[in-house]
């Protein structure tokens, strides 16, 4: 499935740190929230964030089914090539990437939006209700659902159909391929069952009745067109869903630059506010220089994350050939960065803990050499 061994190293690295860090920044906020209940403010925030570690965490559910099933698979991966990507379990996989990801991408909006609101109206956010950005993060979840699920349920996105047989080159075909063979298949035999050629359940019961040895063993979706059951985001226009998967790196790509515009207002803001003191500049300066780092951080994660998704897709769509191996590559590298580092990013929690750990470990390089030590030496 997975046939480099750094990457295989990075995945399970990845896949650790996502489930972990999440996990950890949702029992805390959960429990800062049942602290704060009586706080609307920060109770919306606290909402957001555990929204945001849920929908994080689940793509690194995702990665360990991919994981899992390489040690499964390993050294023999070619026998069950077609069985594990028409199945069920790599379907699913393949939707909680996708409901991981877009919900994920719908939450940092969402963040972004209240963030601007609190920055602009610091005194009404206080007071203010957290109902509308709760609903608000129960829409995403809906939203990504339903998206994940659509590609799941009808035949326009079913790319092919694993059909074992003598008479094609290949052991995946077209559902129009299948259909021409069970007509050919009748007339030559002179079968008293009818076939309706537009019905694809029609064509499926037929051979399964009369000749169930060229009866079709499963079909390849939206999801299995890679062994990491990837959505299939680079397309081509003779992909009949192509519309689909750009639309929907449309709108990542346009979450990406209001994520960038609002956190950019939100250092304008912030840098703009009147100071009444030296003291208070210089603390409003330090608050300043941190706050940049964490918008700087949030969106470079962000560009790393969907920027070189969102190109490759929209160059593939114009036909130019992507290299081998991108699907696997965007599946373990660039989808998973968001996950891995949003906790970091979004919550305070994680931060403070990675500063504390690297203050410890990191050696004090600028003190001086002991001399009586040197002397002795």
């Amino acid at each position: 499935m997975i046939d480099n061994l750094g990457l295989k190293i990075w995945l399970w690295f990845v896949t650790i740190l996502t489930i972990a860090g999440n996990c950890y920044v949702a029992i805390i906020s959960v429990r800062n929230l049942n602290e704060r209940k009586n706080k609307d403010a920060s109770v919306c925030n606290h909402v957001l964030i555990i929204n945001l570690t849920v929908s994080d965490c689940l793509m690194g559910v995702y990665l360990m089914i991919v994981l899992v099933k390489d040690v499964q698979f390993a050294g023999r991966y070619s026998e069950f090539d077609y069985e594990w990507r028409s199945s069920l379990l790599c379907s699913l996989a393949g939707s909680l990437c996708v409901i991981s990801s877009q919900t994920s991408c719908f939450l940092m909006a969402v963040l972004t939006g209240y963030r601007l609101y609190s920055v602009n109206c610091p005194f009404k956010a206080r007071h203010a209700s957290a109902k509308p950005w709760i609903i608000a993060a129960v829409s995403s979840w809906i939203i990504s659902i339903i998206v994940a699920l659509v590609s799941n349920t009808t035949r326009y996105f079913k790319s092919k159909v694993l059909f074992l047989n003598h008479f094609s080159s290949s052991d995946t075909v077209t559902h129009d391929y299948v259909t021409d063979f069970a007509c050919r298949l009748a007339i030559l035999t002179n079968t008293s069952q009818d076939i309706d050629e537009s019905n694809w359940e029609s064509v499926q019961s037929f051979l399964m009745d009369e000749f169930p040895q060229y009866a079709p063993i499963g079909e390849i979706g939206y999801y299995g067109t890679t062994s990491v059951c990837m959505p299939r985001l680079y397309v081509n226009r003779s992909d009949s869903f192509w519309i689909y998967s750009i639309v929907m790196i449309t709108f990542n790509f346009l979450s990406f630059f209001f994520v960038l515009s609002g956190f950019g207002l939100i250092a304008w803001k912030m840098k703009k506010r009147p100071i009444k003191s030296n003291n208070a500049q210089k603390q409003n300066a330090k608050r300043n220089a941190k706050m940049n780092q964490r918008i700087a951080r949030i969106i470079m994660s962000d560009f790393l994350c969907w920027v070189p998704i969102c190109i490759m897709a929209y160059v593939s769509v114009i036909g130019v050939k992507l290299p081998d191996g991108v699907e696997i590559f965007t599946a373990g590298v660039l989808l998973p960065i968001n996950s891995a580092f949003n906790p970091i990013l979004y919550s305070p929690y994680i931060e403070a803990k990675v500063k504390y750990l690297w203050k410890r470990i990191r050696p004090n390089c600028n003190q001086r050499p002991n001399r009586d030590a040197i002397e002795r030496y």
